[in-house]
């Protein structure tokens, strides 16, 4: 399969196989002049050769949670709007001429002044995925990321499929499926109506927008590329049948039934004159009807089919002389209509669009001018942006919180193996302990303070009691501890007993009572996963502090008491 060229490959901020460049004028070339265009956009300003520092300052603002930059005026943005209107243009040509344009879902970020605010989706203009009207609040929600990713079942063997099965694809934001931009369909998804990746076809040369999961990773690069490829092979495999298309518009078989005219004029003297131009003739009939199919072409059709039908004797000796002209004539007629045809209106209007955005033409004082009336307005637009940007913020977080509690409930009730392991993970380092793996066990983790060891826990799954030789086991893992550094670090065993059925079912003790009395001689705190859950509930909740769940974890010996999955506040008890 032969690929992309390098050098029709341009790159925005995310470097890779490709012509790495900026939009600012006299950087990247004019977009016509690359078929492949990859564009990370974490601020709008990242798109454009822009000062270094002020880029370091966003980020920064980025890893705080902030979701905007204040500018102290409007220079900066005012500074944008030349190259991105011009560039504008330029990717309306690009997709009409069959480009690919792929962008990855950032989290929204605004650049914002007095006055003036832009976000990293407005050099998109029409073309953004949400459907949102205010470049204040896009319908994106990021209060979470993951790797729970599901290609949609149509595109499971599209050229994009290969790169959402590499190991650590993620996502960072998502796009409700009914707050899609029309036109846009999914590709992959990381729960029901939660579109992480889309595309939109552009145009009637193959030009398409995709949208993929951020961050961008350079790691997953080559999968991209492979991607890339592959839809280049598709799209010129494509060409051809794309071309094939007229001819079954214009059905040749048809004219079958036409000759039979023929029979009307059995006499020897068309057979000579007119065997080879017979089936020549036949396509002007054809071509004709289409005509009449046509709203403007009707007129003409009308015409020609009753000379050439009702005077047949006089036309066998005249068919030969006008024949001829409406072969010239009426072929290029067709093909115009058969180009036009196909065209997809929701495509051409996307480009009309795209070309009608015009550069403003009012005198820059006049821009720069305002009065008091005018800047209260702008004020409470911003005021009002900002509550639904808070809002929507919200919804977002308590999304998060939803999702995170669905899959500890799910990993930390029923899964096992790794993914029990990650969920325990989660619990413990929410708690405030660095959570380091076991040298010498997979199914154990050492939880720190710093460089001090508080705790090994040891991870256990069955679908009956905790067996001794769990706990035996964790003895030993406690006792060896000691021995390599000479001190003596909690031991925890965190159990998911009778997993095989709901938490209403479990009315069995998890622990019996022989091995409860051996935990307290040991100084061994035996708990649940369902416990776990309850832990993280109490800390997300306010409920209680994390310094009391460590202390009362630490302090445990035997069973932990408390921390029942009921309805209402759980409290610890010793």
């Amino acid at each position: 399969m032969s690929g992309v060229e390098k050098e029709r490959i341009l790159r925005i901020n995310c470097p890779g196989f490709g012509v790495q460049s900026y939009l600012s004028a006299g950087c990247a070339q004019p977009l016509t002049d690359y078929e492949v265009l990859i564009v990370n956009p974490i601020s709008v300003l990242h798109l454009f050769d822009k000062d270094p520092d002020l880029l370091k300052q966003i980020e920064a603002a980025q890893q705080d949670g902030m979701t905007s930059y204040m500018a102290k005026s409007d220079k900066l943005i005012s500074s944008v709007y030349p190259d991105l209107d011009a560039r504008k243009e330029e990717l309306a040509m690009f997709l009409s001429k069959g480009g690919l344009l792929i962008y990855f879902l950032c989290p929204p970020f605004i650049v914002q002044g007095p006055a003036e605010l832009m976000d990293n989706y407005s050099w998109l203009d029409i073309l953004a995925p949400d459907n949102s009207q205010n470049k204040a609040a896009r319908h994106m929600s990021s209060a979470s990321r993951g790797k729970n990713i599901e290609l949609a079942a149509e595109q499971k063997d599209g050229p994009f499929a290969h790169y959402f099965r590499q190991p650590g694809v993620e996502w960072t934001t998502i796009i409700r499926a009914e707050k899609l931009a029309e036109g846009y369909e999914v590709l992959a998804s990381a729960g029901p109506s939660k579109c992480v990746a889309g595309q939109l076809s552009a145009g009637d040369s193959g030009g398409r927008v995709v949208f993929l999961p951020a961050p961008y990773q350079a790691e997953l690069d080559r999968g991209l590329i492979e991607a890339i490829n592959a839809w280049a092979s598709n799209k010129s495999a494509g060409a051809p049948t794309a071309r094939s298309a007229p001819p079954p518009e214009a059905p040749r078989p048809q004219p079958q039934p036409q000759p039979q005219t023929e029979p009307d004029m059995p006499p020897p003297e068309p057979k000579p004159v007119a065997e080879k131009p017979a089936p020549e003739s036949a396509p002007p009939p054809e071509r004709e009807p289409e005509k009449a199919a046509a709203p403007e072409p009707a007129r003409e059709a009308p015409e020609k089919p009753p000379e050439e039908a009702k005077p047949e004797p006089a036309a066998r000796e005249a068919k030969p002389e006008p024949k001829p002209e409406p072969r010239k004539d009426p072929p290029p007629e067709p093909v115009k209509a058969e180009a036009e045809t196909p065209k997809a209106p929701q495509a051409k209007d996307l480009m009309d669009k795209m070309e009608e955005i015009a550069k403003p033409s009012v005198p820059e004082w006049c821009l720069e001018y305002s009065f008091s009336d005018l800047d209260q307005l702008r004020e409470q637009l911003l005021e009002l942006n900002e509550q639904v940007r808070l809002t929507q913020v919200k919804i977002g977080e308590v999304e998060g919180r939803i999702e995170t509690m669905e899959w500890l409930k799910n990993a930390l009730l029923s899964l096992e193996g790794e993914d029990l392991m990650r969920a325990c993970t989660k619990v413990f380092g929410t708690l405030g302990w660095q959570v380091k793996p076991s040298s010498g066990n997979s199914t154990e983790m050492w939880l720190a303070d710093g460089d001090y060891t508080a705790a090994i826990a040891r991870v256990v799954r069955t679908t009956t009691q905790v067996k001794r030789s769990d706990l035996a086991q964790l003895c030993e893992s406690v006792i060896t501890y000691w021995g390599e550094h000479e001190t003596v670090p909690k031991g925890v065993l965190v159990a998911s007993t009778w997993a095989n059925g709901a938490p209403t079912e479990r009315t069995d003790e998890d622990y019996t009572d022989a091995l409860a009395e051996f935990a307290e001689k040991k100084n061994l705190c035996l708990m649940t996963t369902s416990q776990l859950l309850c832990i993280f509930r109490d800390v997300e909740g306010g409920y209680m502090s994390v310094d009391d769940l460590k202390e009362t974890i630490l302090a445990t010996s035997g069973r932990l008491q408390g921390f029942v999955l009921e309805p209402g506040l759980a409290t610890a008890t010793n």
